[in-house]
């Protein structure tokens, strides 16, 4: 029996990726506060609507894609809230509790950018301190030299490095107090069938995203205007953030926007048979709402229908292997749902879920002790922290580059078990195909290459789960349906060490190197021979994620920007689209902060030197990429140099995500760490 968590306290997106979930729609507001009673009383009136999403489970109904099964059905729309430092120092939070905060939480994302990479190592000025509004420069100045001409300050201007990111986040831990971003908010939708609008109630004006999107922003200036009314004073204000700028729907000009929209990417499917789509709404029994179906919505064969894919932008499968802990999944579900995504511990035992203290305070982590956490426990306990981080994708650059190295990659091809023709343009499509996957390390359906690691055995394997790219609902179904199942996450490295199925730096390698770096794998198996002399590979048969079950961390976001397919002709290296990364763990230092500097921006661990992450590493300055070839079938290594950046930083900051428990404490001002 997995261990039994109170799902009631913890909030919903720590225990669920809504985007698995059928809420391919979002947005993410940020806001900042001037002081702690507007900040309780807005949490305060979030709270007394009952919308925050907690981890509670959800009634299970008929799956509409797979007759005879079931899914759980969760509500119209979620919502999530958390908290950066200085928002919970604006709450006025104990001094204690405060100190008791990890040290990356404290700094912010902004301090830490040399670590995670975003920084360039030749900037060697310190971090740069907060410097005050200009306003606030001059009223001092005038206070203490009167009349006398100002003289010329130091800019205030974000230094350069950070030129790409969003004014929101330049601005960000830059002015004492004034553009701070305190609070995280995220809503994710479903959609009707067939469309990307989000769902309306019923009864309701407004689909269910403008619908909470008008109930943040009213929260926000009922709790302005009562300070107002209480104080008499104009300074408490809490109010939502500029997010990012989006194309204007009518003009098509960039204009501000309160959040970042988030979005699946769609594709246009073809209905191959007729649909009866129930709608699913709750309804009230006995005091209790329950799901039910209230009616079904037809649809005939041959209508053309919109569906969200689970590509991101560079249109490869994404989001995958999350791991699984203790008590995420009921005992039912946890067998099918541990296996690649837990932790291997041996032949006889195989995959286990991870400790639940490796994702939410207060419970033990994998070395068997609670991770420290702020006090007093009962404001930590189920809670966790976040790193929110924008990701521009370069996608002109990305599908450009791979175009380029297509030909001189069927060249290395030659004499090989795998030979491509460099002059068959079927050929150079199917070199592109591989080059991109061999840098992501799963081909864009989502087969891990370690398990498909030719042509060949990709087409063997999509034939086995009858995957196709046809553009028909049926294949769309499989295309899901191989996704939910373990195959696509139950496999491991430790008879790759070389990585000729599956490139040891590719990005699946990098994130997740499961068994890959037990310390008794020999990198040279096949080298070894017995005392007669004949080839005896030692492959190491009980290499464990001893190393890596502790690096973990829960992957959470959206893509944003166009919703297109890339083929649409709509996207460039210039217009805005990329994912909204919310990465969750309970220690950001040992779990995110490790796996961005240690294995996305260095390469040593998987025998690359200073090379960077082929996918999401900065290629300014080491932007090679090997792809090994076996070379008793013929093959040689292919070398992928002067990669650009293909993802590119915009910002972002860490949060605190509190417990319902916590959330009530800040509301009220009751924590006490005493």
């Amino acid at each position: 029996m997995t261990k039994q968590l109170n799902l009631e306290d913890i909030q919903g997106n720590v225990i669920r990726a809504y985007g698995k979930f059928g809420y391919p729609k979002a947005r993410y507001f940020f806001l900042n506060l001037t002081n702690a009673w507007v900040g309780r009383r807005f949490v305060k009136k979030i709270l007394d609507q009952g919308i925050v999403t907690t981890a509670q489970r959800w009634v299970r109904v008929p799956d509409p894609l797979n007759p005879g099964k079931t899914v759980p059905f969760g509500p119209d729309i979620t919502m999530n809230m958390g908290f950066s430092f200085m928002g919970l120092y604006l709450m006025e939070l104990p001094t204690r509790t405060l100190q008791g905060m990890p040290d990356e939480f404290i700094d912010g994302m902004r301090k830490r950018a040399f670590i995670l990479g975003d920084k360039p190592a030749e900037d060697i000025q310190p971090h740069q301190q907060p410097v005050m509004d200009s306003a606030v420069k001059e009223m001092l100045f005038k206070k203490e030299f009167g009349e006398a001409p100002m003289p010329e300050l130091p800019s205030d201007d974000p230094p350069a490095w950070m030129g790409e990111w969003d004014p929101i986040w330049q601005e960000n831990r830059s002015r004492i107090g004034s553009t701070d971003v305190h609070i995280w908010i995220s809503i994710n939708a479903k959609v009707d069938f067939g469309t990307e609008t989000p769902v309306t109630q019923m009864g309701a004006k407004k689909n269910v995203l403008e619908d909470y999107t008008d109930r943040i922003q009213k929260a926000c200036e009922e709790a302005t205007a009562e300070y107002l009314e209480r104080f008499k004073d104009p300074r408490g204000q809490i109010k939502v953030l500029t997010a990012c700028q989006v194309p204007d729907e009518k003009s098509g000009k960039k204009v501000d926007s309160p959040f970042i929209p988030g979005s699946a990417v769609f594709e246009d499917i073809v209905l191959d048979q007729d649909l009866e789509i129930p709608i699913v709404a709750p309804v009230e029994k006995d005091g209790v709402w329950v799901p039910e179906i209230v009616d079904r919505k037809k649809h005939k064969k041959g209508e053309e229908v919109r569906l969200p894919t689970p590509y991101e932008h560079f249109e490869m499968s994404d989001g995958i292997g999350d791991p699984v802990f203790e008590g995420q999944f009921p005992d039912a579900e946890m067998a099918a749902k541990v296996k690649g995504r837990g932790k291997w511990m041996s032949p006889d035992r195989e995959w286990e879920p991870l400790a639940t203290g490796e994702f939410l305070l207060g419970h033990p982590d994998e070395s068997q002790e609670l991770p420290p956490a702020a006090r007093p426990p009962e404001f930590s306990n189920n809670g966790t922290f976040m790193a929110f981080r924008k990701l521009h994708e370069n996608v002109g650059s990305f599908f450009g580059y791979i175009k380029s190295q297509a030909k001189a990659y069927a060249n290395s091809t030659q004499g090989s078990e795998e030979e491509l023709d460099p002059e068959n343009p079927e050929h150079l499509e199917r070199a592109e195909i591989i080059l991109k996957s061999k840098i992501v390390g799963r081909w864009p359906d989502g087969i891990s290459m370690t398990q498909a690691p030719t042509w060949k055995a990709w087409v063997e394997t999509k034939r086995r789960f009858s995957i196709t790219e046809e553009n028909t609902y049926s294949a769309w179904v499989q295309r899901i349906n191989y996704l939910r199942n373990p195959h696509a996450s139950d496999f491991k490295f430790g008879d790759d060490i070389q990585g000729y199925k599956n490139p040891n730096a590719s990005h699946l390698r990098r994130v997740n190197t499961r068994d890959y770096l037990d310390p008794l794998n020999e990198m040279h198996p096949e080298t070894y021979k017995d005392e007669y002399g004949k080839p005896n590979p030692r492959i190491n048969q009980n290499a464990t994620t001893q190393l890596n079950k502790r690096r973990r961390i829960l992957r959470r976001g959206l893509p944003y920007g166009d919703s297109n397919l890339y083929d649409k002709g709509t996207k460039t290296d210039e217009t805005e689209q990329g994912v909204a990364m919310m990465i969750i763990c309970a220690n950001l230092f040992r779990q995110f902060e490790f796996v961005q500097q240690q294995w996305i921006e260095y390469g040593l661990d998987f025998n690359s030197g200073n090379n960077t992450c082929p996918l999401v590493g900065n290629h300014d300055k080491h932007n090679r990429f090997t792809v090994p070839a076996d070379p008793a079938k013929g093959g040689c290594p292919f070398i992928m140099a002067g990669m650009p950046t293909f993802v590119e930083p915009r910002g972002g900051e860490y949060f605190f995500i509190p417990s319902m428990t916590a959330l009530r404490m800040i509301a009220n001002g009751s924590v006490d760490p005493t």
